[in-house]
């Protein structure tokens, strides 16, 4: 995916929009605009909201990969259950809004590939579908822990609740996307 697909100063304002709607929502006040009109916000995209403590640990991340709604909206929804409803972590308090970093990662729509071999870590976000249980991972994931890809597969297996190798099964299926990653550091 080209990173050209959002200017900088788009990229500047979609992470203002994202603080500002958890800053909202801490102190109960209706969110005001923090940014001008972009077409690009009005576009159906996808994307994933990831918040990370002073520490750089993982303090909340949800997003979708199926576009169905404008990109701003797509990105204060996000940052809303990002901050407030991921479930392997508590709702974020107003002492903590100074110390998150946010990042925002904009989606490709995921494409279906026959081999996994054709996945190429780093460049790719992985779906890994097997019957009714399912995983994803962004494409920074594995780069982040220093995986390649059989310890990547093995991950997002665990993460379907599936056995590490069950990603081997002739029966899983999987798809891939790329990602335009931004953050506030």
């Amino acid at each position: 995916m080209s990173q050209e697909i959002l200017s900088e100063s788009e990229k500047a304002a979609l992470l203002k929009i994202a603080r500002s709607t958890i800053k909202s929502a801490l102190l109960g006040e209706k969110q005001e605009a923090p940014y001008s009109f972009c077409k690009i916000f009005e576009s159906k995209m996808s994307c994933f909201v990831t918040l990370h403590g002073r520490d750089g640990n993982l303090r909340g991340c949800i997003g979708n990969i199926q576009a169905f709604e404008p990109l701003v909206d797509n990105v204060k929804a996000n940052a809303l259950n990002s901050a407030f409803r991921d479930p392997r972590f508590r709702p974020l308090k107003e002492d903590e809004l100074d110390s998150i970093n946010i990042e925002i990662s904009v989606l490709t729509p995921p494409v279906p590939i026959k081999d996994y071999k054709e996945i190429e870590v780093g460049r790719h976000g992985i779906i890994l579908q097997k019957g009714s249980r399912s995983s994803v991972f962004l494409p920074q994931v594995a780069t982040e822990q220093g995986w390649d890809l059989e310890t990547t597969l093995c991950h997002l297996s665990m993460k379907a609740g599936m056995g590490a190798y069950d990603w081997k099964d002739a029966k899983t299926k999987f798809s891939v996307f790329e990602a335009v990653v931004f953050s506030e550091k």
